[in-house]
């Protein structure tokens, strides 16, 4: 902020560097005025005043006098808006801690405050996207600077998807291809070595064909369950 005084000569804070100045005796009054970020009207304390009340300061200038304005920051609501069950946020000061078995999802910080947020999904998921004020940042970690001077609440989000795992199938050599039942979201279709990636968690169903003259089915390995050909 900035405290400027009613008869000329203070003029100090926030650009103004007149931070003394001689008078002969007279009442000074001064101001205080919070520049944005800072609670406005000034409500923060003075020290050394004659008298004073709000954002004005009176001192009589019969000897010299120190005079302090303590301005007080506004403060800002950081609001983790959680849309997923399958991460949780925190922050590396330890006054956030939100998701599915935590619920400090709020805290009013001093504005220009910067806060480390860090996205653990839970096993098997991993971040695509933060939302809100980390727009963009697909890494665990948000680095976010609490300076927005239009609203009093800051809002974040994070998506997480499930990771994708590779499914590797090895087939007899010469043998009839080895194909997916069409049930998966990505199709398995091989000869003697392929792969196919699916979601964490998801059931891929690989058939072997049964129907060629020179080959017989005669078993899996590796696989979860099995009935017959499919496994």
């Amino acid at each position: 902020g900035i405290v400027t005084s009613d008869t000329g000569g203070i003029n100090c804070g926030f650009g103004g560097a007149v931070c003394s100045y001689d008078y002969g005796g007279e009442l000074v009054e001064l101001t205080a005025t919070p520049q944005p970020g800072w609670f406005v009207p000034f409500i923060g304390m003075w020290s050394g005043c004659d008298s004073a009340g709000g954002s004005s300061c009176q001192v009589t200038m019969d000897q010299a006098k120190s005079v302090t304005a303590t301005f007080s920051a506004t403060l800002e609501s950081l609001w983790l808006n959680l849309s997923s069950s399958n991460v949780t946020i925190t922050s590396s000061d330890g006054l956030l801690d939100c998701g599915p078995n935590s619920s400090d999802c709020e805290y009013s910080y001093d504005h220009d405050s910067q806060v480390t947020l860090l996205a653990t999904p839970i096993n098997g998921y991993e971040v695509s996207e933060w939302t809100g004020a980390c727009a963009g940042i697909t890494a665990n970690t948000c680095i976010l600077t609490l300076d927005d001077l239009t609203s009093d609440t800051t809002t974040v989000d994070v998506n997480v998807v499930p990771q994708l795992k590779t499914l590797s199938v090895s087939n007899t050599a010469g043998a009839p291809a080895v194909y997916d039942n069409g049930l998966t979201p990505l199709e398995v279709d091989c000869g003697v070595d392929c792969s196919g990636q699916f979601n964490y968690g998801s059931t891929a169903s690989i058939i072997a064909p049964l129907n060629d003259s020179q080959w017989r089915f005669t078993g899996w390995s590796g696989c979860d369950t099995t009935s017959g050909n499919q496994g």
